[in-house]
């Protein structure tokens, strides 16, 4: 599972596919990546299988700008700044725009970043089954945008991911009559509206609106097809400090999930666009509970669980225990256990491709994972040293039969 600024950045068709988020993402206005190594189901929720990423974008408590531009494989070229507007670039081979800007102003901060890069690609040379010869570029063209704002405890965060890409057909082993059409095109959308309060010493809350979008548009002269999710995500978390070495996280979601896949199986013959994954939408909800106690500043005893609730699946609920004892400052060593689920994707549960003859279930379960994590550590200001344990176990798998 990928966070945006600890919030989850998730798409319902395919379940996972975040090619459009690794390729785009502006790497200007990222602070740090934190990762959680094992389940993370009790906090995040679906998805959160074998661990989480977290993308911690900038907070700059400065005015500040800069573009840079560069050039990389494939007899591309360095592009410099001053010659962009003068000199197009749409014609050379390769090149990459990226930039970050920053605005600060007594509460209210402003942070955005862009992600370009184009490339023509490679020639690409076969002779077909009907002993047709042809060269194609396989090429690629990336965008990414990022804005990060906020005013006191309110917050705003959007990211947009676009991927174009020349892609090759596995299906077919002759030339299509239209040089270059086989072009996949994938985009992600994100944005959430968070806002943070503490009211006291012992309490605080959050509440956030995230919006997560998908599509797939894949552009081939006999087969196009159109995939698209939309996804809504309304939480609520209270943080209660009732004690000095007790904190105490409560909190519940909903979530509501739509999309459809529609496609034309040869568009030669005048075949009408159906629906290749039927229109879905479901709304699931979940409550949670995680606390951790700290008794004499050594040993830290962590425990919580979630009940979550999906259409046509029981109730469930997924744990998580843990400790971590410091028997000195440099010396410890930690115990965790934590489960955690993937609902199915969509497209696994209303596929009905019948000329790839791949057809999705409806009724099936969701993916749980078990962890074990036991660590033994010990480290100092320069070095550290760790022998690690970790055992997983996965069940009701969901496969391709």
């Amino acid at each position: 599972l990928i966070l945006i600024n600890g919030r989850p950045c998730r798409e319902s068709f395919f379940g996972g596919l975040d090619l459009a988020i690794y390729n785009t993402f502006p790497l200007e206005i990222i602070e740090r990546i934190e990762v959680i190594r094992g389940p993370g189901s009790v906090l995040y929720g679906t998805n959160a299988f074998t661990g989480v990423i977290n993308i911690i974008t900038k907070n700059d408590k400065r005015n500040i700008h800069q573009i840079s531009a560069r050039g990389g494989s494939f007899t591309s070229e360095h592009v410099p700044v001053g010659l962009i507007s003068k000199y197009p670039l749409i014609n050379m081979p390769a090149y990459n725009i990226s930039g970050y800007h920053g605005f600060n102003k007594n509460d209210v901060f402003i942070n955005g970043s862009y992600n370009y890069l184009r490339d023509n690609g490679w020639n690409f040379t076969a002779t077909d089954q009907f002993n047709v010869t042809k060269t194609i570029k396989y090429g690629q063209e990336n965008l990414g945008l990022n804005l990060n704002a906020g005013y006191k405890g309110l917050t705003f965060t959007a990211m947009y991911g676009g991927v174009g890409r020349d892609i090759f057909n596995a299906e077919r082993t002759i030339w299509d009559s239209t040089p270059g059409s086989n072009r996949l095109n994938t985009y992600r959308y994100f944005a959430d509206v968070g806002y943070k309060k503490k009211i006291s010493n012992f309490y605080s809350f959050s509440a956030n609106a995230t919006y997560n979008g998908y599509m797939q548009k894949s552009i081939i002269s006999y087969q196009p097809a159109k995939f698209q999710s939309n996804d809504l995500l309304l939480e609520y978390t209270n943080f209660i400090n009732p004690y000095k070495n007790l904190n105490i996280v409560l909190g519940g979601l909903a979530n509501n999930i739509s999309g459809v896949g529609v496609g034309k199986d040869y568009i030669a013959l005048g075949i009408p666009e159906i629906e290749w994954v039927a229109s879905y939408q479901d709304l699931r909800w979940a409550l949670y509970l995680q606390a951790d106690y700290t008794i004499m500043n050594r040993l830290k005893l962590i425990g919580g669980a979630q009940l979550n609730k999906a259409p046509g699946i029981k109730t469930d609920i997924v744990p998580r225990i843990g400790l971590i004892f410091n028997a000195t400052e440099e010396f410890g060593f930690k115990l965790l256990y934590g489960e955690a689920y993937k609902y199915a994707a969509q497209f696994e549960r209303y596929a009905n491709l019948k000329n790839s003859n791949l057809f999705g279930n409806p009724d099936l379960k969701r993916e749980l994972v078990s962890t074990f994590d036991a660590q033994i550590f010990y480290q100092k200001p320069s070095f550290q040293l760790s022998a690690a344990y970790f055992n997983s176990t996965q069940r009701d798998l969901v496969y391709l039969k």
